[in-house]
């Protein structure tokens, strides 16, 4: 019956373990984040890992009865000393959580960078070809002003300056003298 409680209990204990090993790493990962992001839900996530890691603890504790709630072979280690919960590594250990943490971290921003708006480039004028074709036959090679076809340009109605796009809703044929009074000027 010993025996057998005591594998039962060991078991608890490993299952305990790996959670706090886990939840170790995404505090880690979390704290990354917000250094690296300065978002404050990442700082909350944080906070919400480390609090999972102490209640892990004290969990594993009481369970054990002991101070030291578990030792993976003199990888790692967790002690209780007052209200603090401490992991320690032996530093090939911390190497390999710290590495799984930055991996973890980067792969979300890697993943979120497809979500990240950047604002239009000020520079970009170039003005694709398909959408130059697209205007010249829809503008029947006229300026849209004063129907010349001599000297025509493509003219930004919304100059990219001002947020304007190179789509062929914001570009119109204009002649050379309608695009020069134009100047800046949104018409």
């Amino acid at each position: 019956m010993d025996v057998f409680m005591g594998k039962k209990q060991s078991n608890i204990q490993g299952i305990i373990g790996l959670f706090l090993v886990l939840s170790f790493i995404a505090t880690i990962g979390f704290l990354y984040d917000f250094i690296t992001t300065w978002n404050f839900s990442d700082l909350e996530n944080a906070y919400n890992s480390f609090v999972a890691l102490l209640l892990f603890y004290y969990l594993g504790a009481w369970l054990s009865g002991e101070s030291n709630l578990i030792s993976l072979g003199g990888i790692a280690s967790i002690s209780f000393i007052g209200s603090l919960a401490y992991l320690q590594t032996n530093f090939g250990f911390a190497i390999i959580l710290f590495i799984v943490a930055l991996f973890t971290a980067g792969l979300k921003l890697e993943l979120n960078k497809e979500n990240v708006r950047t604002k239009p480039s000020n520079n970009n004028r170039y003005i694709p070809t398909q959408v130059k074709q697209y205007v010249w036959r829809r503008d029947q090679g006229r300026c849209v002003e004063c129907n010349s076809n001599e000297k025509l340009e493509y003219d930004h109605i919304i100059p990219v300056s001002k947020g304007g796009s190179n789509t062929e809703r914001n570009i119109r044929l204009l002649c050379e003298k309608c695009n020069r009074s134009k100047g800046g000027r949104i018409l």
